[in-house]
């Protein structure tokens, strides 16, 4: 099954799907499936990508 497929699926019951992020696996090959999937523009109307920085420490 591809990656994108669940995600793609879950908008079948869910007007909003989100909370990927790193710790479910490589984002870049999710990203690139799911940009490559037909099934994306019938789907999806907007993405919305947010990219977090790393906490850093100050002393």
């Amino acid at each position: 099954m591809k990656p994108s497929k669940p995600f793609l699926d879950a908008f079948d019951d869910h007007p909003v799907v989100g909370g990927f992020g790193a710790s479910h696996g490589n984002v870049v090959d999710f990203l690139l499936d799911l940009v490559r999937n037909p099934d994306l523009p019938v789907t999806v109307d907007d993405i919305v990508i947010v990219r977090q920085m790393a906490a850093t420490s100050s002393t």
